[in-house]
């Protein structure tokens, strides 16, 4: 037994001796319970029986810092700022979410700076009760949320955020078409309105009427577009038709930092007559006048009324059939969309499973661009103010406004805000042009602050100059002349 210890001692002494390199187990470290076969010498395992639930790593006894395995939540949390030495982050989004953080209470000034991405249209929260906060990447100011814009120039193409549709299933003369649950101020609206027979439409207040085109007697189709002043959510618009007749309508929201701002300037569209019933209605060729840019396009097929699409045009997305009835008496509206940055757009044809009369248009709508967009250039409009208050007046994104009336007149509200935007409204005729003081006619966000509590008037011609502030959610008048 005594040559046995010798050996085993000899054992011992040999290892103590050996250098890192030599020693298969250099540079571990153990922890209670673990043994050599379980750690490998170029890491760490903690728990290796999977029994803990949350896990912590803290550094030292005072300074408490730790990272933590948050095994309820699933994720890791670190007790105190990160510094990635102007490192990249690589694969990583924004937090997910279906409600803003703080619900009605908000997160106070110790949240300024979070970032979040909402999923689902709010209504609670700070800076969402006016103005619904639709889905999209949101940053808290310490008081409220504020909406981050779709970024302008090359490769932003205007943004489809939602298709509302209504349909028309017995002959009349009214047809109260559904609008989008919410909207905000610039948000362009489309409206496709298709009715059986050739009667034609009276364009709605506030609306412009793009184009129409009918198929004999048997169809037509119109399209409408409107900058919205932000109160059209969950209201409805009465496409009136000279004559009784079925109806459907399909109406698009396209976010309005995302598209031109100008209707005139900012869609484009082209018609055809297929000259007879069809199963193909094909939407022609499109040129947009200002070139190749990163423009939506979409398809129309206007028909009375095709069943059902068996297939899109070739590169087509998102197709959404609209139908009041079937047959000769219904009405159908059958749209898709792509984005394309092109000069010209020849889509394919529709395959319906009916054949049907109708007819068919392809629109573009133009983008955003930082450097011709109304409202970074001099864009000049006109308004004809009505007598009285009016109230949440649409400018389009115009920087010089000419304003015109017969009678006296007040401005209580203008539409459109944007961070640090700036316009001057001109009176170009002798009657008394008012401008309110945080007038209630107006929707919050809309009003005008004149600085000293009272109203603004001018007596004849003159101007007034206005900024947006964003942080307090008004126009701000920083001049005027008489």
């Amino acid at each position: 037994m005594k040559w046995i210890r010798k050996i085993i001692i000899l054992i011992i002494l040999t290892m103590a001796t050996l250098t890192p390199s030599q020693n298969s187990f250099a540079y571990q470290i153990l922890f209670q319970n673990d043994t050599f076969d379980t750690v490998e010498s170029n890491g760490i395992l903690i728990d290796t029986d999977n029994t803990a639930t949350d896990i912590t790593l803290q550094f030292g006894n005072t300074l408490a810092e730790y990272i933590k395995w948050n095994s309820t939540n699933t994720r890791f949390e670190f007790s105190d700022d990160i510094d990635l030495l102007s490192n990249q982050i690589y694969n990583a989004r924004l937090e997910n979410i279906t409600a803003l953080p703080g619900g009605a209470s908000g997160l106070g000034m110790s949240g300024t700076g979070r970032i979040v991405q909402l999923t689902v249209t709010d209504t609670i929260a700070p800076g969402c009760t006016v103005t619904s906060c639709t889905p999209g990447t949101y940053s808290w100011d310490g008081v409220k949320w504020i909406k981050y814009a779709p970024s302008c120039g090359p490769g932003t193409y205007p943004t489809i955020d939602s298709i509302t549709t209504t349909t028309f299933g017995t002959d009349a003369t009214t047809h109260n078409v559904t609008m989008p649950a919410s909207v905000e101020a610039g948000d362009l609206l489309l409206a496709f309105f298709t009715n059986d027979g050739s009667a034609t439409v009276t364009t709605p207040s506030g609306w412009t009427a793009v184009t129409t085109l009918a198929r004999g007697t048997a169809a037509r189709g119109s399209i409408y577009a409107k900058i919205s002043v932000g109160t059209e959510g969950g209201t409805t618009v009465n496409f009136v038709t000279s004559a009784a007749e079925q109806g459907a309508a399909q109406v698009y929201k396209i976010l309005s930092a995302s598209w031109y701002g100008s209707i005139t300037s900012g869609i484009a569209t082209a018609s055809y007559d297929p000259g007879a019933a069809t199963n193909a209605p094909n939407p022609p060729s499109l040129t947009p006048a200002w070139g190749a840019d990163y423009d939506t396009w979409i398809v129309y097929a206007a028909g009375s009324s095709w069943t059902t699409v068996t297939t899109y045009p070739t590169n087509y997305n998102n197709g959404t059939h609209t139908i009041s009835n079937t047959g000769t008496a219904g009405a159908s509206v059958s749209t898709a969309r792509r984005t394309l940055n092109a000069a010209t757009d020849d889509p394919g044809a529709f395959a319906m499973t009916t054949t049907s009369d109708g007819v068919a248009f392809t629109i573009a709508v133009r983008p955003f661009n930082c450097s011709s967009s109304p409202g970074n250039t001099a864009i000049e409009y006109d308004f004809t103010a009505a007598a009285g208050n009016n109230n949440n007046i649409s400018i389009s994104n115009a920087t010089y406004v000419r304003m015109n009336q017969a009678l006296n007149y007040a401005i209580t509200g203008i539409a459109g805000g944007s961070p640090g935007r700036q316009v001057t409204l001109r009176s170009t005729s002798n009657n008394n042009s008012t401008f309110n003081n945080e007038d209630t006619n107006s929707l919050d966000i809309n009003r005008i602050r004149t600085q000293w509590g009272g109203q603004l008037t001018l007596n004849g011609e003159g101007s007034v100059t206005v900024i947006y502030d964003s942080n307090i959610q008004r126009w701000v008048v920083i001049s005027y002349n008489q």
